[in-house]
């Protein structure tokens, strides 16, 4: 896994239905820290 920003959204983007939920709740326990 490099880390690249790019592969990461692409990846976000091809599975964005499955992920969305996941990322919008790490996104929330982020904005909440």
């Amino acid at each position: 896994m490099n880390g690249e920003p790019q592969q990461i959204l692409l990846l976000l983007q091809q599975d964005s239905h499955q992920h969305a939920n996941e990322v919008l709740s790490l996104v929330e326990l982020a904005r909440f820290r």
